[in-house]
């Protein structure tokens, strides 16, 4: 407390706070299944040798993935033969080391009619690290698949003013400050005839979407991460009003909808339209986190 300056019941009240609202809440968030319309895929067999820089493409991907809101999940290089026909459009952020299966599991996901983002030096070795001719199915823009031609993927020297001495450390660029993100999610969101999910919710709020697998609803969690950076302690700077526009799932009703979140006592009911599958309605006010839970018949 003397070095903080910062009171234990300051430091522990939210903290109970949110482990009641989690218990409280229980039913929307397991059993869940997320919902993805992206599947990234992530490079652990590059990950288990050590090899050298083989996540900048994944890290600068994803990034954007996360400031956009568009839903995703991660599958493992080695998880492709079994999961690739999970996700509606895959992600393959140079990922270098893929065994036969795993390319011909990719090739029906596109013959399927998939959609298909790919960088790097994708394909360009088997599991075990030899070197292999890359298949013509990552080497261009064809279709359904787009190769992202950047070769740039490192995080910019960037000065952290809001921290004392004001260091300079390797910072991803946002989206809104990307052209190439930019574009990179355009290409994507038209490849996949549109997100799944859309808001005017700024980067700085995180969204994941889930089905609960024994409560009738569709819970979406939103953090906020914009706090004021010169307080003495973490002070949530709230967004809002937060429009929301989602797909729903072809074998939904829609009862209500709902906004709950820690430091409320009841749950607010929010008006909402559903036209043509999707559903609108609009969040008042983010604190740190919330959930609207869209509630089914």
């Amino acid at each position: 407390e003397e070095t903080t300056r910062i009171a234990p019941e300051d430091y522990f009240g939210p903290i109970i706070r949110y482990q009641r609202f989690v218990a409280d809440h229980e039913d929307l968030l397991h059993p869940a299944t997320p919902i993805s319309q992206v599947g990234l895929v992530y490079p652990r067999r590059a990950e288990r040798l050590g090899e050298e820089d083989y996540l900048d493409a994944l890290k600068r991907i994803a990034e954007w993935l996360e400031d956009g809101h568009v839903l995703y999940d991660l599958l493992f290089d080695d998880q492709l033969a079994e999961r690739a026909d999970e996700f509606p459009t895959l992600v393959l952020p140079d990922i270098r080391r893929l065994d036969d299966t795993e390319i011909a599991a990719v090739q029906r996901h596109v013959d399927a009619g998939g959609a298909l983002v790919v960088a790097g030096a994708t394909g360009t070795m088997d599991a075990e690290g030899g070197k292999r001719e890359q298949d013509p199915l990552f080497a261009d823009s064809v279709g359904s698949v787009f190769r992202w031609e950047s070769d740039d993927w490192q995080p910019r020297p960037t000065v952290l003013r809001t921290l004392p001495g004001e260091p300079e450390m390797p910072v991803y660029p946002h989206l809104p400050d990307s052209r190439e993100g930019q574009g990179l999610m355009a290409k994507l969101e038209d490849l996949c005839d549109g997100f799944w999910l859309r808001t005017d919710a700024p980067w700085s709020v995180r969204v994941r979407a889930w089905r609960a697998e024994e409560t009738a609803a569709i819970p979406v969690h939103w953090i906020n991460y914009r706090q004021d950076e010169d307080a003495a302690m973490e002070t949530p700077i709230p967004m809002g009003p937060i429009r929301v526009d989602l797909l729903l799932p072809d074998d939904t009703r829609v009862d209500r909808v709902e906004w709950i979140y820690p430091e409320m006592k009841e749950p607010l009911a929010l008006a909402h339209n559903v036209v043509d599958g999707r559903i609108t309605f609009e969040i008042p006010r983010l604190i740190v986190y919330g959930i609207s839970v869209v509630r089914l018949k």
